[in-house]
């Protein structure tokens, strides 16, 4: 059985990417077979957070048409959609969809029925919609959850919601209307939830701008990083610890639920 992850959400600037690239980076170092996907409308050079612009064995799928266009039409891109369930049929691959794209691949896996055939060709998705603590966000992912379910049978894919707290955490929202919804799923067995803790690294947002992941970070020595980031020693030495711990922690957090292999 070929079991693939789709990260998507509907709302921008969730930290899809930032979980995409834990994942990614994790199934690299394991030697894993996985195809890596970036699926958006926009091109690398807008787009300096893109797995392609991150990871060299990264596939671009750039859907051609401008974000609008796709959204008044989501049928579009239906060419692109179905090359991609030819290969998920096939492999595993790891796919982050842009928030541009989101609408139009639910159009596609309604209305091309992927879900009888992920199960005639024996594929699992797995769906993992990444969230941050802010109230349309969480509520956006509840209604993308409940069209995922209608669309797929869990027979054919598993769907998972990861809580990054990068922008804050979600104890404020533990009470509300949506958390009781995300927790009667995850009681019926239909959803698991994984926390991603913020990242407290002195040298994060330097580490990003180079396009370095966290664990390629923690695999430079010391005196190279600080040499490359410009950053001074302590601040260096601390702030590797600190991006090995987390990357660690979301690892963890990932496998815990299923969704990675340590």
């Amino acid at each position: 059985m070929s079991s693939s992850i789709w990260i998507l959400n509907e709302k921008g600037g969730t930290g899809k990417t930032t979980v995409s690239t834990v994942l990614v980076d994790h199934l690299l170092s394991t030697g894993s077979a996985t195809q890596i996907l970036d699926c958006d409308t926009q091109p690398d050079e807008k787009k300096r957070s893109s797995l392609s612009a991150i990871f060299s064995a990264a596939q671009r799928i750039d859907i051609g048409v401008s974000p609008d266009a796709l959204q008044a039409k989501p049928s579009l891109a239906i060419s692109h959609w179905d090359g991609l369930f030819e290969l998920a049929k096939n492999a595993p691959i790891l796919a982050d969809f842009g928030a541009n794209v989101a609408q139009s691949l639910l159009y596609w896996l309604d209305d091309s029925d992927i879900g009888p055939r992920l199960a005639k060709a024996g594929a699992v998705i797995d769906f993992v919609i990444v969230v941050t603590a802010q109230p349309d966000a969480v509520g956006d992912a509840l209604a993308l959850i409940q069209q995922l379910r209608a669309i797929i049978p869990a027979t054919s894919c598993r769907l998972f919601v990861a809580l990054n707290e990068g922008h804050g955490d979600f104890d404020s929202y533990a009470d509300s209307d949506e958390m009781s919804a995300f927790t009667a799923l995850v009681e019926a067995g239909e959803l698991a939830l994984l926390v991603v803790p913020k990242c407290t690294s002195e040298i994060w947002r330097d580490v990003e701008r180079r396009r370095i992941t966290a664990l390629g970070a923690t695999k430079m020595a010391a005196d190279d990083l600080q040499a490359l980031l410009g950053t001074p020693e302590g601040e260096t030495v601390r702030g590797r610890k600190a991006l090995a711990k987390w990357h660690k922690a979301v690892v963890e957090a990932a496998a815990e639920v299923g969704l990675l292999t340590l």
